[in-house]
């Protein structure tokens, strides 16, 4: 069994950021208040600081802002000058080394809460204190193209909880910086949305997260970085996160989420650079897999498929009785077929989930593995 590797990441740094409460920023000045975000923040915070997961030792190393429980109206924290010193705290740490701008190797940046999009491709958030018609904002992904001017860090990731509504008429608020320009490209990126432009991101209380809400996206990530998302090798990587996140966003959302038009079945990945390695060591979860016939009753054997090539994973004799199949499945696609009825049905595992086999087809054919075909187009 492949053991998890520790890994010791000092010299990477965090900015994370989750805004629940928005007391003005409705229509009318009413409340706008989320559930999740904060939620998020902490569960991203942990995987963070985990020796097999962000590998993060120092505490000081994370900026962490939340909003404030209740406050007046008037006082809603964080504001975007608030948000803003976080940008400020990094420049001053790279005016502090004598040797070079560099400040560190990995700049993680979590965002969370009501934003927008005024172009393709960048995220704004909006501040706590935002009203109405009055956007206090932080421009996000201006951020990350300041510091990856300035050279502050080799690698930069950045994953961004919240809506990406079209609104191309608001301005927005960069970081009231003068960078020196590094010299060197950046490094290895990987930045995605909750939300394909112009769409909405989801949140949902989850049963894996013990009934608390959080972001459908945060937790897919999450669960990605734990092992779900880890490739061949045991690694989980910008490539293979990305793949995972794609596919299983859509299978946590709500159902009434997934019929509504305006929301994000999918996040958009804007840059997933295979070289960024988020974890090594780390072996993908099982899930419970409930497996049922529309035919009701059916006798035979049940073949299992999965793999490339495919293989035989599992046989099921079935005898007969209506009753569901429980499987306990990693995450992969994978393939049910019963010769005699000729049911084939393949299906994708990113989840918990249940299956109804009811589609035909002639059994599969298992091949030689050293057997060539010409492919003709």
């Amino acid at each position: 069994m492949m053991g998890k590797v520790v890994l010791m990441s000092a010299d990477d740094y965090a900015i994370l950021i989750g805004i629940n409460h928005y007391p003005t920023l409705g229509a009318g000045d009413v409340s706008a208040d989320l559930q999740g975000p904060e939620n998020d923040v902490d569960a991203i915070r942990t995987w963070l600081m985990q020796s097999d997961g962000g590998g993060i030792t120092d505490p000081t190393h994370i900026w962490e802002f939340k909003s404030a429980a209740a406050p007046p109206p008037a006082n809603a924290t964080p504001t975007a000058d608030e948000l803003e010193t976080v940008v400020g705290n990094i420049d001053a740490l790279s005016q502090a080394n004598k040797m070079s701008s560099n400040v560190g190797r990995r700049l993680y940046m979590f965002v969370g809460g009501h934003g927008y999009s005024p172009k393709p491709r960048q995220g704004c958030l909006f501040a706590a204190n935002a009203r109405y018609r009055l956007s206090f904002n932080v421009h996000i992904t201006g951020w990350l193209s300041c510091l990856q001017d300035a050279g502050y860090f080799r690698e930069y990731v950045l994953w961004m909880d919240s809506c990406m509504d079209r609104i191309s008429f608001l301005p927005v608020r960069d970081p009231p910086l003068t960078l020196t320009q590094s010299g060197q490209p950046p490094g290895a990126n990987f930045i995605a949305f909750a939300a394909q432009r112009p769409l909405k991101s989801a949140e949902a209380p989850l049963v894996e997260a013990g009934g608390k809400v959080h972001g459908v996206f945060t937790w897919s990530l999450l669960e990605g970085l734990r092992g779900a998302a880890s490739d061949a090798n045991g690694r989980v990587t910008g490539r293979s996160l990305a793949d995972w996140i794609r596919n299983a966003q859509y299978a946590r959302m709500d159902p009434l989420d997934r019929s509504n038009i305006e929301m994000a079945k999918e996040p958009e990945v804007i840059q997933e650079d295979a070289s960024i390695v988020f974890a090594r060591g780390v072996t993908k979860p099982f899930y419970e897999v409930t497996v049922q016939f529309a035919l009701g009753v059916v006798s035979g054997m049940a073949r299992l498929w999965s793999g490339a090539s495919p293989r035989t994973f599992q046989t099921i004799e079935l005898t007969g009785v209506a009753m569901p199949i429980q499987l306990s499945l990693q995450p992969g696609l994978y393939l049910i077929d019963v010769p005699g009825p000729n049911l084939r049905q393949g299906f994708e595992v990113v989840g918990p989930t249940s299956v109804l086999i009811e589609e035909t087809g002639d059994p599969v054919t298992a091949i030689a593995v050293a057997t060539i075909f010409q492919l003709d187009i």
